[in-house]
């Protein structure tokens, strides 16, 4: 997605990117020739048109955006670019790319991938793939099934984004190495994850935002770190890591908690499903007490779910309802004695009332520590 100050994109560009954009725009025609398509073809690639309509300016935008993507993927080198695109044109075709995306899987890779259904904070859709359900020798050991399969996930996952100017034009990956060992590293799977990994690199230009590498084992994350001065920046922020513990606090910082599974620290429960909001984090401070005001403006007669979860680091938790009328404060939650853990079965304290009044939902919480910042995650609405 384009920010305001990183230049490349549609409706960001420098004079030099926009006559790179015009010569490469002015090629197509010929490299689709040169990728083996016959003159007249309605050549599409991300069913986004490479010979859209003059008058169409919103497919006219969308080639742009894919063109851009080559640009940037080779620098603003217009030949490099050029060449990375009928590569690419070449290889759909000979693939027949959309027998892969329409190809039923085989057992083997069934249930490891979550469909982009949300997205993230900056809009971009969420790929959620967990390894440790996978069986390595079925899944890495048939290189060109495999690239297949990552593919077809990958293109259906493409098919979320809109190709629209300002709109999001990357990917949020998670891949979730619960469960998954340290000696997860037979010569297949090496092999299988190159070849893909080739495809993806020579294919697939600037489609991955951030790759988030979920409850991953804590020597890898620090040697990681420790490298991280060697990587380059752009590079770096690529791809995170995160060990058990600080998984649900790396995703706060991309995801909103409504829209994540709570396994995962978010507040996506079956209970929630009217809700609309998407939920907030904060951070809580050694011996910090924090009273938030999760709702305002309840009118009586209205009906208000509330949820609110630790998750990183153990708090304690009060819900009430406050009315703004004389009435007294109604108590809906009161975590005791007891600490809210950030994992569990009930991680997620969750509940609904009827209101009789006027008011506002009141959630505080409360960190007793005396060494580390708690990190809480809640959201409240009418259902």
């Amino acid at each position: 997605m384009s920010t305001s100050t990183e230049t490349g994109y549609l409706g960001n560009l420098t004079t030099t990117e926009e006559a790179a954009l015009e010569r490469l725009r002015s090629g197509v025609p010929q490299a689709v020739l040169d990728a083996g398509h016959k003159e007249g073809d309605n050549v599409t690639i991300w069913n986004q048109a490479l010979h859209p309509c003059p008058e169409d300016q919103l497919h006219k935008d969308a080639r742009d955006i894919v063109l851009l993507k080559f640009l940037r993927a080779r620098e603003f080198d217009v030949d490099k670019a050029r060449t990375m695109l009928v590569n690419c044109l070449k290889w759909r075709r000979e693939a027949d790319i959309q027998s892969i995306i329409d190809m039923k899987l085989p057992p083997e890779f069934q249930g490891h991938d979550s469909p982009p259904e949300y997205k993230d904070k900056e809009g971009r859709p969420i790929l959620l793939t967990t390894f440790g359900s996978m069986d390595p020798a079925k899944v890495f050991g048939n290189i060109n099934a495999f690239v297949r399969y990552r593919v077809m996930v990958f293109e259906r996952a493409i098919a979320h984004l809109s190709f629209r100017r300002g709109d999001a034009e990357t990917l949020l990956q998670i891949h979730d190495y619960t469960g998954v060992p340290m000696v997860f590293q037979e010569a297949s799977i090496k092999k299988a994850v190159n070849a893909s990994t080739h495809v993806f690199a020579d294919c697939y230009p600037e489609f991955k935002g951030v790759t988030i590498f979920a409850n991953f084992p804590t020597p890898f994350v620090l040697l990681f770190k420790a490298m991280s001065v060697f990587i380059p920046a752009k590079t770096y922020k690529k791809f995170q890591l995160a060990n058990a513990s600080e998984t649900p606090s790396k995703l706060a910082q991309y995801i909103h908690p409504g829209v994540l599974d709570p396994r995962y620290g978010g507040l996506r429960t079956e209970l929630s499903k009217g809700l609309k909001s998407e939920g907030h984090t904060r951070s809580l401070a050694t011996r910090e007490t924090a009273e938030i005001a999760a709702l305002k403006g309840v009118v009586a007669g209205e009906e208000i779910m509330y949820q609110v979860r630790a998750t990183y680091g153990a708090v304690y938790a009060t819900v009430s309802f406050r009315p703004s009328d004389e009435s007294s404060e109604v108590s809906l939650y009161d975590s005791g004695d007891e600490e809210i853990q950030p994992t569990g079965d009930k991680a997620v304290v969750e509940g609904t009332y009827k209101c009789e009044h006027p008011g506002s939902l009141i959630i505080t919480v409360r960190n007793v520590g005396r060494f580390s910042t708690k990190i809480v995650a809640y959201r409240a609405g009418k259902i």
